[in-house]
């Protein structure tokens, strides 16, 4: 996410956010996020939202940070989250423009993606995880 983070930037120059608490304790991930992407990528970071603990906190938290008249921005998270944090990010008042990574197939099925691997209990874990929280966001929004 932070490579392409940095991509983004040098590709359009635009100022970057970060936003992630410490949910578990430690450090945030805002302050993590922000030295990476200063020290191993070069990128300036403008704005930090380090209190978010959840997705939705993230979305709102960002909105509460950052000035009124951004409206659009390039949300960049893993595509298995994608769904969930572009709701998120529109319902606190954002234009997104879907930034994905870590997609889980980049090329056409082949009969050997039929045969179960231990990956896909991963993967499995992961679609079970956004879709719950889907449910969650809906009925608690």
């Amino acid at each position: 996410r932070l490579r392409y983070g940095a991509r983004l930037y040098r590709a359009t120059g635009l100022p970057v956010a970060v936003s992630g608490g410490s949910p578990d304790g430690g450090v945030a991930e805002a302050l993590l996020m922000r030295s990476a992407l200063r020290h191993d990528f070069g990128v300036p970071v403008r704005w930090v939202e380090p209190i978010s603990t959840n997705t939705r906190e993230n979305a709102r938290d960002s909105r509460t940070l950052l000035p009124a008249s951004i409206h659009r921005v390039f949300l960049v998270t893993h595509a298995w989250h994608m769904a969930r944090a572009a709701a998120a990010f529109r319902r606190a008042g954002f234009i997104v423009v879907p930034a994905g990574t870590r997609y889980s197939l980049t090329r056409p099925l082949a009969p050997l993606d039929f045969i179960p691997q231990p990956q896909a209990l991963v993967t499995s874990f992961l679609a079970m995880h956004e879709a719950l929280g889907l449910i969650w966001y809906r009925f608690t929004d």
